[in-house]
């Protein structure tokens, strides 16, 4: 970006201002699938994302859900639909920022029902 002031006939530019912008990607320790509507999925937030998948994973490697769009939440079911337990699960986000960017987060989630 350059900023031009003007005043009156005169004109000043300033020098190259570069804005670098990194994005964010918040992820929730622990949710609770119980219908309250107060943290009932896991769901991410974040800004400056262009692509990600997410993976979630039970104690074994199973994957329990997968989307290639990061804004859809889990509700804490299996594949099948069937709830699962209370307890830690682990989960792989691969993402792109709006830079084309790649990377990775990994951890664990706490389902409390």
């Amino acid at each position: 970006y350059r900023i031009r002031a003007i005043n009156g006939t005169q004109s000043s530019v300033s020098n190259i201002i570069s804005l670098n912008r990194t994005a964010k990607l918040m992820i929730p320790e622990a949710f609770s699938p119980n219908n309250d509507q107060i943290n009932d999925t896991f769901e991410l937030k974040g800004n400056l994302i262009k692509h990600a998948t997410v993976k979630v994973f039970d104690r074994w490697g199973n994957i329990l859900f997968y989307t290639d769009n990061w804004k859809e939440s889990w509700d804490g079911t299996n594949k099948d639909g069937q709830p699962v337990h209370n307890g830690v699960y682990t989960y792989c986000i691969e993402a792109l920022d709006q830079n084309n960017l790649p990377f990775l987060k990994w951890g664990m989630v706490n389902l409390l029902r």
